[in-house]
């Protein structure tokens, strides 16, 4: 917390986001229910992503398992919350299929001693098609 007032206090462009408040409340007066809920998606997925950020870089993983970890998080949160209570549908989906791909992994972790990074891939190939199998298996 006092790193964030810190920031506010002295690094952060206070124009910039005085600008940014006005244009997302002229927005919000155009169709405030839509741009509310895409703020909020935005805001949710954003902080997921930071969160993954952060725990992949304390695990030391690699940039481009970073990076695929960080994408596969936002976009789970973003879909999630978009969906509202059917979203929590995604996460199941992305849970499961995760596990699954980790579970019959076995290849895969063999692999990595030679392509670094397979098989976090795998293990995100695995969550992906999960919340696919899982949202097509509801409608």
């Amino acid at each position: 917390a006092q790193q964030l007032d810190e920031w506010l206090r002295r690094g952060c462009p206070q124009l910039a986001l005085a600008v940014a408040a006005i244009v997302a409340g002229v927005f919000c007066l155009w169709d405030g229910l839509r741009v509310w809920q895409a703020l909020f998606t935005l805001g949710v997925a954003a902080t997921a992503a930071g969160i993954a950020c952060l725990e992949a870089g304390h695990l030391g993983l690699p940039a481009s398992s970073q990076a695929i970890l960080v994408a596969l998080v936002a976009g789970v949160a973003a879909v999630s919350t978009w969906r509202g209570f059917e979203g929590s549908q995604v996460i199941f989906g992305a849970a499961l299929g995760g596990f699954g791909a980790y579970a019959v992994g076995g290849w895969a972790r063999l692999l990595e001693a030679h392509l670094a990074g397979f098989a976090f891939a795998w293990y995100a190939f695995g969550a992906t098609a999960g919340s696919a199998l899982i949202g097509a298996w509801r409608r």
